[in-house]
């Protein structure tokens, strides 16, 4: 009996300090969580309208120009702009009898920083003052950034009687 009560004694006491070793119990008591998330690199492009450039004169050189909205999630993004015409790497309006007409585009960021884009290649380091995607904050709208065609004359001079066109792609990416 004495060897059970031995036994008993020593599992209530094993037990019982395990229950006071287990969760503290206090007035005052915190714990710690860490919160986190990554922000990837991100951009968009918004209210880009067509350019028509309209009726040649028969003089000068025709341009036009339209603001668009970029945002960038690292406010610095790059920019490729890809013609579906292109001729020896030139932007081309494509015409009748296969006939095409050479353009440039000139692209203006934010920083009012003009860059000639070459057709395919990417030309980065330019400036987004947009903090919304949906570009509508009052940084957006004081900066647009400009996108701008233009055709010299001698190529007009050039181009035989028809309608000329081109769709331009333009991809932006965050940097």
């Amino acid at each position: 009996m004495q060897t059970m009560a031995k036994s008993f004694r020593s599992r209530y006491l094993l037990t019982l300090s395990l229950l006071l070793a287990g969760p503290c119990l206090a007035a005052d008591n915190s714990v710690v969580s860490t919160v986190a998330l990554t922000i990837p690199p991100l951009a968009s492009i918004a209210q880009l309208d067509d350019i028509d450039l309209g009726d040649w004169s028969g003089s000068k050189g025709m341009s036009a120009e339209t603001s668009v909205c970029v945002w960038s999630s690292s406010r610095a993004y790059a920019v490729t702009a890809m013609s579906t015409n292109p001729v020896d790497g030139d932007f081309t309006l494509a015409g009748p009898n296969a006939s095409h007409i050479i353009y440039t585009v000139e692209w203006t960021d934010a920083s009012a920083n003009p860059r000639a884009l070459a057709h395919g290649q990417s030309t980065g380091s330019l400036a987004s003052p947009a903090k919304s995607a949906k570009c509508s904050d009052a940084d957006a709208l004081a900066a647009p950034t400009k996108f701008k065609v233009s055709i010299h004359q001698r190529e007009l001079a050039r181009a035989t009687t028809g309608r000329y066109s081109d769709t331009l792609q333009l991809v932006v990416s965050a940097e």
